[in-house]
């Protein structure tokens, strides 16, 4: 039944030998059982331990791993609102640039009328300005009838004959080199209407004067309460006949 104790001396196999034999193994049975046992439950709680520590592992992972899933939905979710909120806000400002862009372009139309209108105001006033001086201008045309002794004078304004009196007359000799001086001969002169628009004038040259080659008329063109238009001419004697013009 225990061999163990078959090997044991034949004088030590007595009753009492054996019992002690076999006490003595069960002992050292009971020692190996009860070492088994802890042995057993170290690595009961060995492997209790590294279940635990991957079960702890395993759920940290799935709360970080939610979290992370948590935090990527929130994301997700902010950057989708954040994008139609950028969304609209660029929509409001591309219509609130559209709206300012035609409004500018409205107020520039406007100013470009006012500009038109100014423009066509200016050039009627111009026009008016125009007429008005050259109402002001009396246009001189004298021919010489009788050589240095008679000339008609033709005057005109804004393109009308009108009556003028002579108030210069005045005549030089042309040299081409030296100086030229003239001389008043007014009163040697004796101006008559033809008709609206044309004097004959005689003159009398006195003895300084009888190399004349140039004449210049004044007139003086009365408007009654308005102020008075002039006009002068100077002509050069080049033949007998002389056309010249001027205002």
């Amino acid at each position: 039944m225990y061999p163990v104790c078959d090997g044991l001396p034949a004088d030590f196999l007595t009753f009492e030998g054996r019992v002690a034999c076999f006490a003595g193994y069960e002992v050292c049975k009971a020692v190996v059982i009860a070492t088994e046992i802890t042995i057993a439950q170290c690595e009961l709680q060995d492997a209790l331990v590294d279940g635990a520590e991957i079960e702890a592992a395993y759920e940290n992972s799935k709360i970080l791993s939610e979290q992370v899933t948590t935090h990527d939905t929130n994301i997700d979710g902010d950057l989708s609102a954040h994008d139609t909120n950028i969304d609209g806000d660029l929509i409001a400002h591309d219509t609130n640039l559209t709206n300012r862009a035609n409004a500018i372009d409205a107020a520039i139309a406007i100013i470009e009328a006012k500009a038109d209108a100014l423009a066509d105001q200016v050039a009627v006033v111009q026009y008016t300005l125009d007429t008005e001086i050259e109402k002001m201008r009396v246009h001189l045309q004298v021919i010489e009838i009788k050589e240095k002794e008679r000339f008609l004078v033709m005057s005109t304004e804004a393109g009308l004959p009108v009556d003028v009196e002579l108030i210069g007359l005045q005549v030089a000799e042309s040299s081409p080199n030296g100086p030229i001086a003239f001389l008043d001969v007014l009163s040697e002169a004796t101006a008559t209407p033809v008709k609206t628009g044309i004097l004959d004038v005689t003159i009398d040259l006195p003895g300084p004067a009888q190399n004349a080659k140039i004449f210049e008329f004044t007139v003086r063109h009365d408007h009654g309460a308005d102020p008075a238009h002039f006009g002068t001419i100077v002509v050069q004697r080049v033949d007998e006949n002389n056309l010249g013009s001027g205002q």
